[in-house]
């Protein structure tokens, strides 16, 4: 799936359902740096926003809604998108615990970080969302 770098092509970390675990990485191919695989692409939508979710409180929270929508709706239709989307989801687990244990960076995080990305977001996924229906 996203192996680690120290990790090749074997067995790698993935988020699901905002939990790690660990599948079988596909074999290596030419279109590897291209695009993800459609199975890839399932299990990240079935991920939750580690950050967002831990600054908000809740993988039910407007922000988060909104933020899974443009990952659905924007980041995943491109590969610049999806690539950005995986490193996200190696990244973000140990983030999202550091902020699970301090009340003033979750506020830090809301206010700099996450509520001045939504209106760009919801924006974004009003303008995806048309060009969908062309």
């Amino acid at each position: 799936m996203f192996p680690l770098p120290s990790q090749g092509r074997g067995l790698g970390p993935h988020a699901i359902g905002g939990k790690l675990g660990h599948y079988p990485a596909r074999e290596s191919s030419d279109s590897d740096d291209e695009a993800v695989a459609a199975l890839d692409v399932l299990d990240a939508k079935r991920a939750t926003c580690f950050i967002a979710t831990a600054a908000c409180g809740s993988p039910s929270a407007p922000e988060v809604l909104v933020l899974q929508a443009f990952r659905d709706r924007v980041l995943l239709t491109s590969v610049a998108g999806r690539r950005f989307v995986e490193r996200y989801y190696r990244a973000s687990p140990p983030i999202a615990t550091l902020l699970s244990k301090s009340a003033a960076l979750r506020w830090l995080v809301r206010a700099a970080c996450i509520r001045p990305i939504i209106p760009l977001a919801q924006r974004m996924i009003v303008i995806a969302t048309r060009r969908a229906r062309r």
